[in-house]
């Protein structure tokens, strides 16, 4: 009898296991990837390591250089650039913080918003006829452009923020409703304002969007390769690839070039190079590392020094007990 039910335990435990295994095989199946921030204080340097002035204007742009692309000497090889990350904060935009933050980048566009308020266009219309909500991690950090010499010792920009969404999916949120309020604008009249509202609220294409917003302080959650694959996925651009933490976008200017950046530990920017059509390096910029290591290296230092002090002190300790007996 004792056998039996010992028989019947053990069956029960062993169909409760398999269940258990099946059950959390299927459920990882069916749940979304959970994306997490990995930012970590300290400061990160930049270089430019790369720029053919000649190759840029036959390849890019006749009337611009990188300098139109990132502030400063961008286009002065050898000049450099940092980031100070001082922290971090959770927030939920709405629409209009998307607006103003994401999209209208430009203070001109901004300042457009601004007129639109007064036709039925302000923040709170905007968000009771937009409801979408987007939590994310917005950085805080301290920017000193880029300078061909020391750097100053205050910084240009106190305000500069790397922005993770906590789903990359809210993009294609974000763009399809603002396609959607600038077909509304377009229908629409604004009196003497009229023309320039219309030619700064225009439709975006996916291809369109994900350019402006790697520009713009775009940063990815982790696991940041599979961030990426389901940002650019979601948006369904036609023009954008991803390998492992690097996203790719084909760009054309006076010819085809593409445009490769590749992010970080902590989902942040790390490499950003132009090449043209044959893969040549056009331009380039990469992290000289980040000041988290040295951090490090000092805590390991100290953390070594206190072990040799504990070592030697327990064979003194040793010898003295010896030395009595």
């Amino acid at each position: 009898m004792l056998k039996n039910n010992k028989s019947v335990r053990i069956r029960i435990i062993s169909i409760l296991t398999l269940s258990i295994i099946l059950i959390g095989t299927f459920s990882t199946v069916a749940t979304a990837t959970t994306y997490y921030s990995t930012l970590a204080k300290g400061t990160e340097f930049f270089q430019v390591s790369t720029f053919n002035e000649t190759a840029w204007q036959t390849t890019v742009s006749t009337n611009s250089n990188p300098s139109d692309w990132f502030e400063g000497d961008a286009n002065i090889t050898g000049a450099q650039s940092k980031f100070t990350t001082m922290g971090w904060t959770s927030v939920t935009w709405e629409m209009y913080d998307v607006l103003t933050l994401i999209i209208l980048t430009d203070i001109d566009a901004l300042n457009v918003l601004m007129t639109i308020g007064q036709f039925g266009y302000n923040e709170t219309e905007i968000n009771d006829n937009y409801t979408n909500t987007y939590s994310l991690i917005s950085g805080i950090r301290s920017e000193w452009y880029f300078i061909s010499g020391a750097f100053n010792e205050s910084y240009n920009s106190a305000t500069d923020m790397s922005i993770i969404l906590s789903n990359p999916i809210d993009y294609k949120k974000i763009l399809d409703d603002y396609n959607d309020l600038v077909s509304v604008i377009q229908a629409d009249f604004f009196g003497p304002a009229d023309a320039t509202v219309k030619a700064v609220f225009q439709n975006m294409t996916a291809d369109d969007f994900l350019w402006q917003i790697a520009l713009n302080n775009l940063a990815m959650g982790s696991p940041i390769s599979m961030y990426i694959e389901e940002l650019v996925d979601s948006l369904g651009c036609e023009n954008a690839s991803y390998s492992g933490n690097k996203l790719i976008i084909e760009r054309i200017g006076e010819a085809n070039y593409t445009v490769e950046l590749t992010y970080g530990v902590q989902g942040t920017l790390t490499s950003f190079v132009v090449k043209d059509a044959t893969g040549t390096i056009i331009y380039q910029f990469i992290s000289m590392g980040n000041t988290n290591w040295i951090v490090y290296i000092i805590v390991g230092v100290i953390v070594g020094c206190l072990s040799v002090v504990v070592v030697y002190i327990a064979y003194k300790k040793r010898k003295f007990n010896k030395l009595i007996r």
